[in-house]
């Protein structure tokens, strides 16, 4: 009883503990990727800021498959799913699409494409960011990170897909 009683206390701290170390971490975690692209805007926000068209230079888009269920694609309240994530088109002009990602779990992340362009107009740079919003518990904000590392080079990738299709 004596070793039982050690245990869950030792249980109880040890969760404290890692609790109060995870609230020291933000509550909010963002990744960002950017490239300057020798295109001008219209040109980057015509295959940026259209869903539809992300299965043309996104990686993983073709592979898990992409549905446009709602609107265009391009629009205010546009959703699309890819695989079991459903995307839902929040805010879109000419300088940003903004989007808003639910997983068949619940968790949402929101993400977008903001557009920079130089004075000229010959060539832009375009940031594209994925931010979440943790809760509390330890193992999400422990987990998070952990994001850079896990959506950093399937951005990278995205984006150098961007520059191709863009191009031609």
């Amino acid at each position: 009883m004596r070793f039982v009683k050690l245990a869950l206390i030792s249980l109880v701290v040890l969760f404290v503990l890692t609790t109060c170390i995870g609230l020291l971490f933000s509550s909010k975690v963002v990744v960002t990727r950017l490239i300057t692209l020798k295109q001008p805007p219209a040109k980057v926000m015509a295959a940026a800021g259209d869903i539809s068209q992300w299965g043309n230079w996104m990686e993983g888009v073709k592979e898990n498959g992409l549905t446009v269920t709602k609107g265009d694609g391009k629009t205010v309240q546009s959703v699309a799913a890819i695989g079991t994530t459903t995307i839902t088109v929040t805010a879109a002009d000419a300088q940003q699409f903004l989007t808003t990602w639910r997983s068949a779990r619940g968790y949402e992340q929101h993400s977008g494409f903001v557009l920079s362009p130089d004075a000229a107009g010959t060539s832009t740079t375009v940031t594209w960011f994925f931010e979440q919003d943790l809760k509390w518990y330890p193992w999400e904000r422990f987990g998070s990170m952990m994001n850079d590392k896990i959506l950093g080079p399937t951005m990278e990738k995205g984006l150098e897909g961007l520059k191709k299709f863009v191009s031609n």
